[in-house]
């Protein structure tokens, strides 16, 4: 739980003090239930009539619901009644813009589903058609679930680079050939809620760092490939997008310098090597596989079918996992040279079989070598990820509306110094 820092508790005007309590003691509820009120008090250091009158607020506004009796204690006695964060205050919708579909799902505040749906995203079909079809799934989906008058916030895995702050895809090079493709705001409009647009490697990763191979890590780099290729970049536990919102765009790395004039289109070197649909197109051109890959309506392919030939020694599917390996290898040594995070997690369904040979390359590159781990979160991992972010923006917006017992200064028209004093304590608490 974050702490006020240097302000004074007596320099604190009592309402001000009231909503921190609130919040306070709903951090605690949601991070520790479900909880007694004689547990919060001791969590909390604050008075037990203190607890009972801020948890009663916190019932009468649905936040929070006594879930029935605990454990009594070692003397006996009445036994405790449990408190639990209602996770059914709200839902939050989630959705993914992936080549091939757009997934999407409604969960509780607790990140739990209610409803999930998929559906092709065609991508041939343009920007405004592929937009089109999101809003029309959330609506769908939202109908279904039985909870749109309940949501609270949509958070959507982006293709490409994502202007976080006004939820534009700035650029998205690979099959989708989009430039400033706003996404927030025909949502917003549509579902009148805040709308929060990242790029899907970076979800991706917040999704490694709360259930995957980076939980409790503080500096990792997560490297995906799937059709594109790309890696979500944390320090210091946080998400770093850079200046351009490009920090992790490997995809432009170039390798190869005698190919470093020419002209790699939108896509990048990198990308035009490995993306999973050049992996299959380079397949598809080797007689063995033709007769044995089955046909795609999106021209893909297995790539299981690749390492299963290599694994039997299939000359053209060495010479294609070769070059892989290599071009991996330098790539993931040039991040560990960048970033010196102490793990690299490896997602997608190419590592795993070569984890150990990237591992080699990494090796001969670089004399520090990260932990490298393989994720196993599977397709799902930038979904889960943009849960992650709903829920955390979802509670901050709960918390700004917990100075209801105290009038806003602002709007009542009270000094600027109180005003920013109760902004200073709505943001003091990370839910």
């Amino acid at each position: 739980m974050k702490v006020l820092g240097q302000m004074s508790p007596r320099a604190i005007q009592p309402p001000v003090m009231k909503t921190m309590n609130r919040l306070s003691l709903l951090t605690l509820i949601m991070e520790h239930g479900p909880i007694s009120r004689s547990g919060l008090a001791k969590l909390s250091r604050l008075s037990k009539p203190t607890v009972s009158a801020q948890v009663e607020s916190l019932i009468r506004k649905r936040l929070v619901s006594e879930t029935g009796a605990g454990e009594s204690g070692r003397r006996g006695g009445k036994k405790p009644t449990h408190l639990e964060f209602n996770a059914a205050y709200g839902c939050l919708a989630v959705g993914e813009i992936d080549p091939l579909e757009i997934r999407l799902a409604v969960t509780d505040l607790k990140g739990s589903i209610i409803a999930q749906a998929q559906f092709r995203t065609e991508a041939q079909l343009g920007a405004a058609s592929v937009t089109g079809r999101l809003k029309q799934g959330l609506g769908k989906l939202l109908k279904q679930s039985g909870r749109r008058e309940q949501l609270c916030l949509i958070a959507i895995a982006a293709p490409g680079r994502v202007d976080v702050r006004r939820g534009v895809i700035l650029e998205a090079g690979n099959i989708f050939n989009w430039e400033n493709v706003p996404i927030a705001d025909p949502l917003g409009s549509v579902f009148k809620t805040p709308v929060l647009v990242d790029n899907v490697v970076n979800l991706a990763a917040l999704a490694e760092m709360e259930f995957g191979a980076a939980q409790g890590v503080e500096d990792f780099v997560l490297v995906r490939h799937d059709t594109g290729i790309g890696c979500g970049v944390v320090l210091g536990g946080k998400l770093h997008r850079g200046s351009n919102w490009a920090a992790g765009e490997i995809a432009h790395f170039i390798l190869d310098l005698n190919q470093a004039g020419k002209d790699w289109t939108p896509r990048g070197y990198l990308e035009l090597q490995v993306g999973a649909d050049r992996l299959c197109e380079r397949m598809q051109r080797v007689q063995a596989f033709r007769k044995t890959l089955p046909r795609f309506p999106d021209g893909g392919c297995e790539l299981a079918a690749l390492f299963r030939a290599w694994e039997h020694g299939h000359a053209a599917s060495r010479k294609i996992v070769t070059e892989l390996v290599l071009h991996l290898g330098v790539t993931i040594a040039h991040v560990a040279a960048t970033y010196d995070p102490s793990l690299i997690v490896l997602q997608g369904e190419i590592f795993p079989p070569l984890l150990e040979k990237i591992e080699q390359v990494v090796k001969r590159a670089v004399p520090w070598l990260p932990r490298l781990a393989a994720s196993k979160l599977g397709k799902d991992a930038a979904l889960q990820g943009a849960v992650v972010a709903a829920r955390a923006q979802a509670h901050e917006e709960i918390a700004k509306a917990l100075d209801e017992g105290a009038t806003h200064p602002r709007r009542a028209g009270g000094s600027e110094s109180e005003s920013d004093e109760l902004s200073r304590a709505e943001s003091a608490v990370r839910l």
